[in-house]
């Protein structure tokens, strides 16, 4: 990615406006694109100026194209989180130190697994996850077992994998419970797994065995497992032990 030319809008990449169509709208999407690539710009501020340009680009036109992969990798790299989710562009602060806990708990069990039975690698967010040009996921937790391994590029996880764990946080929670576990399910997800600290309990959904509905609803201090890694068992007082 050139840092040095400026994030174009959805205007310049699906075809230059005339000039009788240039707009109010069109002058404030230009004039706010070079300011996105200010270093100094703190990220809530970068937050609003992108969100601003993005409103003034679809005043102009309310039938645009959605966003795509091509978009998303213009976007500036200024310390926001970013997923585009069928053609809508998610942006997300940082996650709470709670959250990154329960992360950092989750990654060692499987990976301590993994390291003892090799059946896959393990990734964590913010590695990009594409599963189609218009969708570029970061999920919190992801594996890709061995016989799918070439869906694994140099930059990024392009195609489905087998198994992502999300954690819940106030502001993604309506999109991980729903939204994601829909599009997972089409993509071709087999397991996945949704992590709750306020309720201290995991939801798992076999997409194989039920599209809609999981499998399992485990509380703190029951026991997870899954087919997919044999032998593994994850105590969840463990998953939710706060660090010291």
């Amino acid at each position: 990615m050139d840092y040095g030319k400026p994030t174009r809008s959805r205007e310049t990449l699906h075809g230059k406006p005339s000039f009788d169509r240039f707009n109010l709208s069109t002058a404030i999407s230009i004039a706010i694109t070079p300011l996105l690539h200010y270093s100094t710009l703190s990220p809530r501020f970068t937050a609003f100026l992108l969100r601003l340009k993005l409103l003034f680009t679809m005043s102009e036109r309310p039938q645009a194209p959605s966003l795509t992969q091509e978009d998303y990798y213009n976007l500036p790299d200024n310390g926001l989180r970013y997923q585009l989710i069928e053609g809508e562009l998610y942006m997300g602060p940082a996650p709470n130190l709670y959250h990154q806990t329960i992360s950092g708990n989750l990654e060692f069990m499987f990976r301590s697994y993994l390291e003892q039975n090799p059946l896959g690698i393990l990734l964590h967010a913010p590695a990009d996850v594409v599963f189609h040009r218009e969708s570029i996921w970061q999920p919190d937790i992801f594996v890709v077992l061995n016989a799918n391994r070439h869906i694994l590029k140099e930059q990024r996880c392009e195609g489905a994998p087998d198994f992502i764990v999300e954690i819940l946080s106030p502001h993604n929670r309506e999109l991980d419970l729903h939204t994601k576990r829909t599009i997972y399910a089409r993509q071709g997800v087999t397991e996945y797994w949704i992590v709750d600290p306020d309720m201290k309990e995991v939801l798992i959904y076999r997409f194989d065995e039920n599209l809609s509905e999981p499998v399992a609803q485990i509380k703190s201090p029951g026991i997870a497992k899954s087919p997919l890694f044999p032998g593994l068992t994850i105590n969840l007082d463990a998953i939710f032990r706060a660090a010291r």
